[in-house]
């Protein structure tokens, strides 16, 4: 047994899951590299089959889903934390680790006869430099046999105990979630404030950050797939739930933005482009209709525009600096039901007002003032256009109490539909 245990102290510092040192065709990622060898299974906890654990226990989790593992070891003498990558350059993939002890090792890998073999360079807490080769044999699916080299050769069997956990697979395929939203057109800037938005001011944990961005790259593409209808699939919600660990307010938050990045792109299309329909002018401004239209005409005049943009204006400097302050109401550090309606509802104004807000320091100074009014401005004007257009039958300018009614309606169809 001495042999196992000292084996396996080497074992707790330095085994991991295991892929080829270079990079095959088309393979972008240290997910695609594991696919490709069929490692991809790895992902999960494994103990040694002759104790359950009591000699060695390893997890590899993603720690960036697709892109970095996190291997977490514990042994009878030490615990060892240890992170994978791949080096886009070299097409080689290397690990870091260290130990409760302080020792600390580097390693590369390669991929022999369908084995993966680890080459090792350790420097124990003493300073003493070790070098190791470790081969990983796959039996099945939940067994693997782990061979450990040097002067006294050891061989330890493990076996699955958890199922394998693929976040990233179902989520999002790409290397970084942030990369997708910049493809998709939401450009660095934004991305900061989603990221605020989702930490600071909705609970959002650092580690469970990639896969709720991972959650809004899925959302934002059904918005473009299959538009303002899109809900968000069961399997989708109950994996932010139950395995990111997201509540039901920071799930509605993931989707509440994909919805306003995906709105907000084609805004910024047609604007760039001069086409805007009635129709999407319509769904797009309604929000801000429905509250600046004071006497319910569905159109907008300038007194009630002016009115209501001061009022967002100071709505926003209001929040600014006291966010936290103001959803955390009872101070337990989490956001409750009540507190999370509150942080949506604002952040989604914030967000709008940030915007114009371009020095960040929380006011909107008299030019920013102006470019928001232009923007706003025209918005609500082609909104009126468009509903002269749509609903004034008789093309005198006016909408008629028949032609307001047959506005409302439609309205509300739309509202009812989730749009």
């Amino acid at each position: 047994m001495k042999t196992v245990k000292t084996a396996t102290c080497c074992l707790a510092l330095t085994v991991a899951l295991t892929v080829a040192t270079h990079l095959p065709a088309g393979a972008v990622t240290l997910g695609d590299v594991l696919r490709e060898h069929g490692w991809a299974n790895v992902i999960g906890t494994w103990v040694d089959a002759d104790t359950g654990g009591e000699v060695v226990k390893i997890t590899y989790a993603w720690r960036f889903p697709e892109t970095v593992i996190e291997i977490t070891s514990r042994s009878q003498e030490r615990e060892t934390v240890a992170l994978m990558g791949l080096n886009a350059k070299t097409g080689e993939v290397g690990q870091f680790g260290a130990n409760s002890r302080g020792g600390v090792h580097m390693a590369k890998w390669d991929v022999v006869e369908g084995d993966a073999v680890i080459g090792l360079a350790v420097v124990t807490e003493k300073g003493k430099e070790v070098n190791l080769e470790i081969r990983h044999h796959r039996v099945d699916e939940d067994t693997m046999v782990l061979s450990i080299g040097g002067p006294k050769p050891t061989t330890i069997r493990m076996v699955r105990v958890e199922p394998a956990k693929e976040p990233a697979q179902e989520l999002a395929r790409a290397p970084a979630q942030e990369l997708q939203l910049q493809d998709a057109g939401i450009d660095p800037r934004m991305m900061g404030l989603i990221k605020a938005a989702l930490s600071k001011r909705a609970g959002v944990k650092d580690e469970q950050m990639a896969e709720a961005l991972a959650g809004i790259v899925k959302t934002v593409l059904g918005v473009q797939a299959q538009g303002e209808g899109f809900e968000m699939g069961a399997g989708l919600r109950t994996h932010l739930k139950e395995e990111v660990g997201l509540t039901d307010e920071q799930v509605g938050m993931v989707t509440g933005i994909a919805r306003r990045l995906e709105w907000g792109k084609r805004e910024a299309k047609r604007k760039k482009e001069g086409t805007f329909t009635e129709g999407d002018t319509v769904v797009y401004v309604e929000t801000s209709v429905r509250n600046l239209d004071a006497d319910g005409n569905l159109t907008v005049e300038e007194g009630e525009l002016e009115k209501g943009f001061l009022g967002m204006l100071g709505q926003y400097e209001e929040c600014h600096g006291v966010l936290l302050t103001l959803f955390d109401k009872n101070k337990d550090g989490a956001i409750g039901k009540d507190e999370g309606k509150a942080v949506r509802e604002l952040v989604f104004s914030a967000l709008e007002m940030m915007l114009y807000d371009q020095n960040r320091d929380g006011k909107v100074d008299d030019t920013e003032a102006d470019q928001a009014w232009d923007s706003v401005a025209e918005q609500i004007e082609r909104h009126n256009d468009g509903i002269l257009r749509r609903f004034d039958r008789n093309k005198d300018g006016e909408l008629s109490d028949d032609e307001l009614k047959a506005g409302r309606a439609r309205a509300g169809q739309r509202r009812g539909r989730g749009r």
